[in-house]
This record gives structure tokens, C-alpha cells and sequence, in this order.
């Protein structure tokens, strides 16, 4: 059986920076992918972690940097589709690379 998780709209800010001034987006996101790390003791492995929405909330830089490295923790591939948020040749630079690569 294929195993799928998604995740939607992280909206992670520049210098983990509180969104709206009140929640923390890299902190929620870090505890989402250490959640996902652990699962597979429990339902077995999982073939992909899809990433839909924004990933960033402003389409900068350094959101995407923030973005990657939490997302690099990941252990399943990772597959993200970008939202209206995001700024495609921001995405492409600061994370299509690391997309789809298993550890």
C-alpha cells in the first residue's frame, strides 16, 4: 500500500517572525515534520510527503532558506506544489532542488 501524507499552507516568515504577530509557523511546521518522522513506527513507511499551499508567506528569500531547512529534516521525499503566496523563481531556486530526493 502507498502511503501518502500532505501538509498544507506552512506559510512560513522571513526570521521566524510570528505570523500575524501571533503564531509560529516554523515552530508548527518543525513539529509537523518530526510527527511525520516518527509515523512509520506506528502505520509503517511513508512514500511521499506532499506540500500543497503556500509554503511562504511572502514569496522572499529567506522564507524559502526557513522553508528548506526544516523541510530538509524530513525523512519520507517531499513533493510541493506552490500557492498563490509563493513566488515561483524564489520556489524553484530555494527549494526545487531539494524536492522528490529521497534521504
Amino acid at each position: 500500500m502507498t502511503t501518502i501524507v500532505q501538509l498544507t499552507d506552512t506559510h512560513i516568515t522571513p526570521g521566524g517572525a510570528p505570523l500575524f504577530g501571533q503564531i509560529d509557523t516554523a515552530a508548527a511546521m518543525a513539529r509537523a515534520v518530526a510527527h511525520i518522522n516518527a509515523l512509520p513506527e506506528t502505520i509503517g513507511p511513508i512514500d511521499a510527503v506532499v506540500l500543497t499551499g503556500d509554503l511562504v508567506n511572502d514569496g522572499m528569500a529567506a522564507e524559502y532558506e526557513a522553508f528548506r531547512t526544516i523541510a530538509q529534516g524530513l525523512t519520507p521525499p517531499l513533493l510541493a506544489i506552490p500557492g498563490n503566496h509563493d513566488d515561483r523563481a524564489a520556489f524553484r531556486a530555494g527549494v526545487g532542488l531539494m524536492l522528490a530526493v529521497a534521504p
